[in-house]
């Protein structure tokens, strides 16, 4: 086991013994790329409302921006490789490639390999050769990606959801109230929050605050004011969108401009 974080860069060898409790299964989203290699446990895994029962060596990739998380039989140990990387790590072009995969992989020797050898680094390299490894390794690694061919599709997924999940996507600088959207998508407002609830286990007015906010984050680090942030991802007012922000991210707008990657 391993845990290796320097600046940007959080890489992890994590091993959840049967009954530890654990909080990072929760329903989240972030401005950076997750890579999880599953080695063992009873783990349903949700990404922006497709869930796959894990099975061992399956790769699950999150893009920057997507709602997931993890439904986990804690009588059962955990265990998984986690690496967690900026955007800045890989070429625009890598990027597009990767934001319409599927986000479950079948087991892959090369991508396994290339995950499992940090558990060597991790004794054999100080932190500066480990981070310049990482960034090499990751580019390496979504090469592979995007070129398989055995992306998983036997996910669950509810139409429904993707049609709102598209919408959402697709209109995120908008205001978008629960009237408008169930108005554009001919659907009712109490079926739209009732199936949204259902299906990702979050409100779904919830999980576009934090799609919005987590967009702004990228937005103010890209060196945007926060000001012209808030308007041009329609919130009401700036007081508003300061309380979603400190209350998704944790620190305030102001503070967000040390955080650059």
């Amino acid at each position: 086991m391993f845990s290796f974080v320097k600046q940007d860069v959080d890489f992890s060898h994590k091993l959840d013994y049967a009954s530890s409790p654990k909080d990072e299964y929760s329903k989240h989203m972030h401005v950076f790329y997750e890579l999880i290699l599953f080695v063992r446990g009873d783990v349903d895994y949700h990404v922006e409302g497709e869930t796959r029962h894990l099975e061992s060596g399956d790769i699950i990739l999150m893009n920057p921006g997507k709602f997931h998380f993890a439904t986990v039989n804690k009588d059962v140990s955990y265990e998984r490789y986690v690496f967690k990387f900026p955007v800045s790590f890989l070429p625009s072009s890598l990027q597009e490639r990767l934001k319409n995969m599927c986000p479950f992989f079948p087991n892959k020797r090369n991508v396994e390999s290339a995950v499992r050898a940090f558990d060597t680094f991790y004794d054999l390299y100080n932190d500066e050769d480990l981070y310049l490894l990482a960034r090499c390794k990751m580019q390496e690694i979504m090469v592979y990606l995007v070129n398989s061919r055995g992306s998983i599709p036997e996910f669950q997924n509810n139409d429904i959801i993707s049609v709102l999940i598209d919408y959402i996507e697709n209109h995120i600088k908008e205001d978008l109230a629960l009237e408008n959207i169930a108005k554009d998508l001919h659907y009712s407002e109490s079926y739209l929050s009732n199936q949204f609830k259902k299906a990702m286990k979050c409100s779904l007015m919830k999980y576009i605050r934090s799609k919005k906010i987590v967009l702004a984050q990228q937005m103010i680090r890209e060196g945007k004011k926060a000001v012209d942030v808030a308007e041009e991802l329609s919130f009401n007012d700036y007081s508003t969108f300061y309380r979603s922000y400190l209350k998704v991210t944790g620190i305030s707008p102001a503070a967000e401009k040390g955080n650059k990657h």
